[in-house]
């Protein structure tokens, strides 16, 4: 179990189980969910987050916040990220792209353009006239190589532009 506080509340995060659990750090706060002096399980239901096109996340609630688990979970084991930063270079990336998975060895600090990328619906190549064109971001640049369909046949083509995207963007999900 991993520890850790934030707001006004000790937590535990069982990874195995994927089971968090919440203590009120105040033992005179009158919360009627809580007893004061002991972990309680909190239930997670999975929920459209408001953002990422309807994908489902894990969300939780306290005083009236909502947060996404997955951001509670990397920073239970990395207490000097910046849990607050809203910027564009602090994502948190579920490697399998699913959103209810949130063992620690699945998440990942990205950026938002690397996120992007690893959403299963960004194909990251398309047919342009005779060739496959495969492409991702780096940098802020658009990086590009196309696949003849008349010398490779179409899906040789498409197999070969996957790889190379593939290829290319695995680097952002390492660590």
């Amino acid at each position: 179990m991993k520890y850790g506080q934030f707001r006004d509340s000790e937590f535990l995060w069982d990874n195995d189980e994927q089971k968090l659990f919440r203590k009120l750090l105040e033992p005179n706060c009158k919360n009627h969910h809580f007893n004061n002096e002991e972990f309680k399980e909190v239930t997670l239901k999975p929920q459209k987050s408001h953002c990422g096109k309807g994908k489902e996340y894990f969300l939780f609630r306290i005083n009236r916040n909502t947060y996404k688990l997955h951001r509670l979970v990397y920073y239970l084991y990395n207490q000097d990220w910046n849990i607050y930063d809203s910027s564009m270079n602090n994502f948190i990336d579920h490697r399998d792209g699913n959103g209810l998975n949130n063992r620690i060895e699945n998440l990942n600090l990205v950026t938002n353009q690397q996120n992007t990328q690893n959403r299963k619906n960004a194909k990251g190549y398309h047919k342009v006239g005779n060739r496959i064109m495969a492409n991702f971001m780096k940098d802020g640049k658009q990086i590009r190589k196309a696949f003849n369909i008349n010398e490779y046949g179409y899906d040789k083509a498409l197999e070969l532009a996957k790889a190379w995207r593939e290829e290319n963007t695995t680097h952002y999900y390492k660590g």
